[in-house]
């Protein structure tokens, strides 16, 4: 299957001025051709709202040029005329996308059928097939029956990155969707085939295999201690995975307590796991 496994929403490393690190991003799709099913490009992970389209488009031309395998790339659009720019600067590699991950704006709060009529439009104009991110935490939306079958039906939609575990299992029957699981805590279910990850970064090879060892409770924890990326890219940094352990504002540093409270909690994480699963963390 296409897209099924571990697709890692990749970070965009910066320089010490915060322009972005293009040498970084070629090496970790290097690393990750190595493990991982797939990845997710511009996404939260990746502060795709924080970075031009220009600058996502070059992402995505050397990502592409390193790893042959499936890429999707996140659409932080608000309507489909959002989407019309973004396929117009992405001219020249649509046939080499093999997704789009879309979610419902936030602060318009749309009710049910204003969130199928955006979906219906970006689908409208889209060659290439959409993921629906169904994120609640952010939008303020929750998917209903009648939104999820909408989904199920339309022949462009042909996935769903779910948030609420509730969703995940009350719509599994559902046919013609693929579910990637979107809280990398969800891994730990053997309905998860296919995720779009944060952990995949530091661990591609544990993430792809879904290994029975890892914990993935106490994982999302330590997820959960800062805004994301902040996490990921101070434990990617911490393992010299990346130069700098910068973001762009608003995201901007962790306060030094919060950063060595981070540090500390996975240390004692890494203690608890360096017995059970190989080569903790997997840098190579």
């Amino acid at each position: 299957m296409k897209f099924h496994g571990s697709f890692p929403a990749l970070i965009t490393p910066y320089n010490k001025d915060k322009s972005i690190n293009f040498i970084e991003i070629s090496q970790l799709a290097r690393m990750h051709m190595h493990y991982s099913d797939g990845l997710v490009l511009s996404g939260s992970t990746g502060e795709g709202w924080l970075i031009t389209l220009q600058e996502q488009r070059k992402i995505f031309e050397i990502v592409h040029q390193e790893f042959s395998k499936p890429i999707i790339v996140n659409a932080p659009i608000w309507s489909a005329a959002g989407l019309e720019q973004m396929l117009s600067c992405f001219e020249d590699h649509i046939e080499h996308i093999a997704g789009l991950l879309i979610a419902a704006p936030s602060y318009l709060k749309l009710n049910e059928h204003q969130v199928i009529r955006f979906f219906e439009s970006c689908a409208a104009i889209s060659p290439i097939p959409i993921i629906v991110y169904h994120i609640p935490s952010r939008n303020n939306i929750i998917f209903t029956q009648e939104i999820m079958e909408f989904i199920s039906d339309h022949p462009t939609l042909i996935g769903i990155k779910e948030t609420r575990w509730d969703n995940f299992e009350k719509y599994f029957y559902l046919p013609n969707i693929i579910r990637f699981a979107g809280d990398d805590e969800f891994l730990s279910s053997p309905l998860v085939t296919s995720s779009i990850n944060v952990g995949g970064n530091l661990y591609p090879k544990e993430f792809s295999k879904k290994s029975a060892y890892f914990d993935w409770s106490s994982w999302q924890k330590i997820l959960n201690m800062a805004t994301n990326p902040l996490v990921i890219k101070t434990l990617m940094h911490h393992h010299k995975l990346i130069a700098e352990n910068a973001a762009r504002e608003p995201l901007g540093q962790l306060p030094a307590k919060t950063h060595q409270q981070i540090l500390n909690v996975f240390d004692h994480f890494s203690l608890e796991m360096q017995d059970k699963i190989t080569a903790l963390p997997l840098v190579g």
